[in-house]
């Protein structure tokens, strides 16, 4: 008899799975016994986890036994484990049947889970490492706790399921709006107050403080849910950070780091300097190009973390380690399989493109001769591992919004939202006054939200990369040059462009700059195109007009307050920087009625994404997107073809011949 086939990991939603996964958080050997768990789905079937945990609840041995049996007549052979999976299944039902008679509010939560654990105050302030007058504050409901994470520590003290307390707490340093702040990165309270601000305003027209308490309940309940959706990358990151590995560059060996600075002075040098000239006599190679820092970057990461594996997996001394060691198949081997163990069970691909990557960086050496080693076993690897690798689809931040026939619309709707709300703190946006605003982080945050409005407008029609925007630079003298050094120019005619040097892109030795030479890039700020017109409160407003505006009032204060006029963005001087702007911003798209729902808070890059998928949709193109992304169209056939029409050889005649009969 044939053993059935079933995945690995049930469908997301499923009542098995759902429990696997708990199994799986809460034991050590937690994977193998959900793995085990998983084959109930072979013999039993369940509409839903309240069924399931109510059955598992009331298993007894004999029961649990007598499964065992079914489960080897359907697969034809025995497995021992299944038995132990199912009772460790069954103590987690019986818990969370227990907790459901739980009263709902913190302080009587807490003295019902003490009293069902035989816990003291004295006791748990111990073994938590709290005080008692803590502890007996919030029994009193005097106090509401402020730590997530404190209150995780309680729920395993007191064998608790992850969540029955903290679940009860009302807020989490959220006074006004009640939403929680999440435990790890804490942005959830910043981002979640702006969001029911703006949701209130724009669903309800009243503010949060107005709202009844089904309407509030309602805004707070899609903030949670969002904020708990994962995409499958999020997922693998939060898994891999469990336990860091890698070895830092100050880490390694003298011996080790020369040997990668050797590299990066060859791949790295800018063409016709002198030092590219000796790298190459010393390595006797030449670089078939310049390889950009941040390529530089990356492969460097991915041989600290190689390195770190030997050293804290393998046990490898610091004083054994080499760059030679990458070229080793065993070890390559034995390192990609300890980083697909780690998904195991997770619900996500194990093998994706970050291992071509690592396969890729090594090869790159070995060809080069920066390192020895076994060339064809690691060729045939990368091969292998590039045939079995699963992109990574999962749920993205602004998936939802790619889904629309317009995502660009609902970005636009929601710059006009942003200068709305900037309208009503300094009146007129040509004539904006900050004086009136009281407080001194009210005007600071109404001179920011202008520069903000200006760089979501502006990146909505021109999807520059982050490291365009971020340290963008104006050379006050030369504005109206086109030789300068800045990043802003302004024409005879007094309109303003973004300007760029082909030096300042990533790919600038691909084709697409081919034919550029020398010559400036200009991304105009004006355009007798709809993009650059947007209505304000029944004012409409030009997108060059609060350029200057910007530039003569706004920018003065901000570089004020930052200490450098030089700077285009003030106060926007990284990456990170720029990515937190964003995420600050994004609720007002996701505040907007209608919005897709799923929609989450999003970066920089994401608007790239917006662009190019709005650009494929409505012009029926690759090559448009291409264009506006300064990118080839191999790589915006990988990203966004799955955009294009289904029938696109029709499309094409349509496009060429006219309307169709």
């Amino acid at each position: 008899m044939g053993i059935p086939k079933k995945p690995a990991v049930l469908p997301q939603g499923d009542p098995i799975e759902a429990i696997a996964q708990e199994i799986v958080k809460a034991d050590k050997g937690g994977r193998a016994y959900a793995s085990h768990f998983r084959r109930l789905a072979l013999i039993k079937d369940f509409a839903s986890r309240a069924e399931l945990v109510a059955w598992l609840a009331g298993l007894s041995d004999k029961d649990i036994d007598s499964l065992a049996k079914q489960l080897q007549k359907v697969e034809g052979r025995p497995r021992p484990h299944f038995t132990a999976a199912m009772k460790l299944a069954r103590s987690l039902a019986q818990r969370e049947a227990e907790e459901a008679s739980m009263p709902a509010e913190f302080p009587e939560a807490l003295r019902w889970a003490m009293s069902r654990a035989g816990m003291s105050v004295n006791k748990l302030a111990r073994e938590v490492g709290l005080s008692e007058s803590t502890i007996r504050g919030w029994l009193k409901g005097h106090k509401q706790p402020t730590s997530k994470e404190r209150i995780e520590r309680i729920e395993e003290a007191l064998g608790l399921s992850p969540g029955a307390l903290t679940s009860r707490v009302r807020r989490w340093e959220v006074k006004d709006t009640g939403v929680y702040k999440e435990g790890v990165t804490g942005r959830l309270a910043e981002i979640g107050s702006t969001f029911l601000r703006l949701a209130a305003q724009a669903r309800y027209g009243k503010p949060v403080a107005d709202l009844s308490p089904e309407e509030r309940a309602a805004l707070r309940g899609e903030l949670l849910a969002l904020w708990e959706r994962r995409s499958e990358r999020q997922i693998r990151t939060k898994i891999a950070r469990e336990k860091p590995f890698s070895l830092p560059f100050d880490r390694w060996p003298d011996g080790v780091k020369e040997g990668w600075k050797k590299y990066e002075v060859w791949a790295g040098s800018e063409r016709g300097s002198q030092k590219a000239v000796e790298a190459s006599l010393k390595t006797g190679s030449v670089p078939r190009r310049r390889i950009s820092q941040a390529t530089l970057s990356m492969r460097r990461g991915e041989v600290e973390r190689f390195l770190g594996y030997l050293v804290q997996e393998r046990g490898f001394p610091l004083k054994d380690l080499s760059l030679d060691l990458l070229g080793d198949y065993d070890l390559v081997w034995g390192y990609l399989n300890w980083r697909w163990e780690r998904f195991e069970g997770s619900g996500v691909a194990q093998v994706t493109t970050s291992d071509e990557k690592v396969l890729d960086a090594i090869l790159h050496l070995i060809r080069k001769g920066f390192i020895k080693g076994d060339l064809e076993r690691l060729k045939e690897l990368r091969r292998v591992v590039g045939h079995h690798k699963v992109e990574n689809p999962g749920y993205h931040n602004v998936e939802p919004l790619l889904e629309e026939e317009n995502p660009l619309d609902w970005v636009r709707r929601g710059i006009a939202f942003m200068l709305e709300d900037l309208a009503s703190m300094v009146g007129d946006l040509l004539n904006p006054s900050f004086e009136g605003i009281p407080g001194k982080e009210a005007r600071r945050e109404a001179l920011a939200l202008y520069r903000d409005a200006l760089i979501w407008w502006a990146m909505s029609i021109h999807p520059l990369r982050a490291r365009h925007w971020y340290g963008a630079r104006i050379n006050w003298e030369g504005l109206d040059r086109l030789d300068q050094r800045g990043n802003l120019y302004r024409d005879p005619e007094g309109r303003y462009h973004l300007l760029y040097r082909p030096e300042e892109f990533k790919n600038q030795h691909s084709a697409v700059f081919r034919h550029q030479g020398d010559k400036p890039l200009l991304f105009p700020l004006d355009e007798d195109l709809p993009p650059f017109e947007m209505e304000v409160g029944g004012v409409r407003y030009r997108l060059n007009s609060l350029v200057d505006t910007y530039l003569r009032v706004v920018h003065p204060l901000l570089a004020q307050v930052q200490g450098d006029r030089n700077i285009l963005f003030p106060g926007l001087y990284s990456p990170k920087a720029l990515h937190k702007m964003f995420k600050r911003r994004s609720p007002y798209v996701l505040a907007l009625p209608g919005v897709p729902r799923g929609l989450r808070p999003f970066g920089p890059h994401s608007m790239r994404h917006i662009v190019a998928t709005t650009a494929v949709k409505r012009t029926k193109s690759l090559e448009h997107a291409a264009n506006l992304l300064l990118d080839s169209i191999q790589m915006v056939q990988h990203h966004y073809a799955r955009f294009l029409p289904e029938d696109r050889y029709r499309a094409s005649l349509v496009a060429l011949h006219g309307r169709s009969k």
